[in-house]
């Protein structure tokens, strides 16, 4: 709220829209009129909410920890903490063609690692490569079912 309202001081035309509570059909409508998404600042990854950005071509402003920014060196999330928020919605206000070009990616982005085919992909690969961990995925033969043994009482 407060990079809102220094940026409104400064004379830039933002409204912050806060969506909580909210069903999601209208969380999406939101997103969908929104120019810029701000997820979260304090983390150090980003949520749902920005994948769901990306997925509709918005871009996503949220603070990725530098630890973890490798592990994703093709996200293309603007990284912002709370001391560098204003700077950072600042660029992307003035910049047009920065919004447009972080939303392609993003969307590109989203169906990548997002995606429905994606998803059922890792998840193939992962009960492909642990058939003991998943005995009936992946194509194998099912476990052998083990019974406990008849009650050998011979009183």
């Amino acid at each position: 709220e407060q990079s809102v309202r220094e940026l409104k001081e400064a004379g830039y035309p933002v409204e912050l829209v806060l969506i909580e509570n909210t069903p999601f059909d209208q969380v999406k409508q939101q997103y969908a009129a929104c120019d810029i998404g701000v997820d979260q600042v304090l983390y150090g990854w980003h949520g749902k909410v920005s994948i769901e950005l990306m997925a509709m071509g918005k871009p996503a402003v949220c603070y990725i920890d530098p630890e973890l920014a490798p592990y994703r060196q093709d996200l293309p999330i603007v990284n912002a903490s709370p001391k560098d928020l204003t700077e950072k919605l600042k660029q992307l206000v003035e910049h047009p063609e920065l919004r447009q070009n972080l939303g392609e990616r993003g969307k590109s982005y989203a169906e990548k690692y997002h995606g429905v085919k994606s998803i059922v992909d890792q998840c193939l690969e992962i009960y492909q490569s642990e058939p003991h961990a998943y005995p009936h995925g992946g194509g194998r033969q099912p476990a052998p079912h083990i019974y406990p043994a008849a009650n050998q009482n011979s009183g």
